[in-house]
């Protein structure tokens, strides 16, 4: 796992669930069969040194579980990706992220199963490094 996967798995994996629980995390694309929900994907991308690169995560849970859980779980994620940024040291540099100015936080139902909810999270990432 290079440095830049390292820290954005780290990022998610601290996003604190409702129980005050850190959320399990996983690369998009890379969800074991059987994965316990909720759970967040969210993309590997890294960006060119000094350049903004727009990434994306998902919050999945079950749609029985919205109302106040679905609240506290965007309030977690806005909480752990203020406006002003967030750094993220690695072994070579630094990551910030940033939320995305337009539809940051947006919910919808899953296509392929109305029982899912999935939270999108738009977000950039900035790298700093050699």
């Amino acid at each position: 796992m290079t440095d830049f996967a390292k820290a954005l798995w780290l990022f998610w994996s601290g996003i604190p669930g409702t129980d005050g629980k850190p959320l399990t995390a996983y690369e998009t694309g890379r969800v074991p069969d059987g994965a316990a929900l909720p759970y967040i994907t969210f993309d590997m991308t890294r960006p060119a040194p000094l350049c903004r690169t727009a990434l994306e995560a998902r919050l999945w849970m079950k749609n029985e579980d919205a109302g106040v859980r679905r609240a506290l779980l965007t309030e977690s994620i806005a909480s752990a990706l203020p406006y002003g940024g967030v750094r993220l040291d690695t072994d070579g540099g630094f990551i910030i992220l940033y939320p995305a100015e337009k539809e940051f936080l947006a919910w919808e139902e899953d296509r392929a199963d109305r029982d899912i909810l999935c939270c999108r999270v738009r977000y950039e990432a900035k790298y700093y490094g050699l």
